[in-house]
């Protein structure tokens, strides 16, 4: 035998030989029947069918305030919206570039939590990001921001 061939039966590229094995004519592929401890030959079927009622309470939302001075203090935006809070922040005096990537940022959240962004302010970039569920409205959030 050449180092070769030794080389190719170490690593398995070598040819296939049945040394050894024997077929089994009874073996069977199918796994076999689950055993059971009782008798099924009678399983009642119940006389009703049980059907939970939902219930959905309605949930009560806070509106939370965040100030927001650069990018890496946008998570305390995705932290209160998150638990459910409604949450208004405002980017004015944040510069173009950063406001962008914040808003971008709870953009994001927005989508992801199935909740909204909205505008609360057209001459300054005053936003309010307001969970799924929530009933709050849009003057709630005005209000809250101090927007008459």
């Amino acid at each position: 035998m050449s180092i070769l061939t030794k080389t190719k039966n170490f690593f398995g590229l070598g040819p296939y030989e049945m040394d050894g094995v024997r077929e089994d004519a009874y073996y069977n592929d199918e796994p076999p029947a689950p055993r059971y401890n009782g008798n099924l030959a009678y399983a009642p079927e119940p006389d009703y069918e049980y059907q939970r009622e939902s219930v959905e309470l309605p949930f009560e939302t806070s509106i939370v305030s965040v100030d927001v001075f650069s990018y890496n203090e946008a998570a305390k935006i995705g932290s209160a919206f998150r638990d459910g809070e409604a949450v208004i922040f405002d980017l004015s005096d944040m510069p173009n570039d950063i406001a962008k990537r914040v808003l971008d940022f709870s953009g994001g959240l927005a989508f992801a939590l199935h909740g909204k962004i909205k505008r609360l302010v057209d001459e300054h970039r005053v936003f309010g990001l307001i969970p799924e569920d929530a009933t709050v409205s849009f003057d709630d959030l005005r209000r809250a921001a101090k927007i008459y």
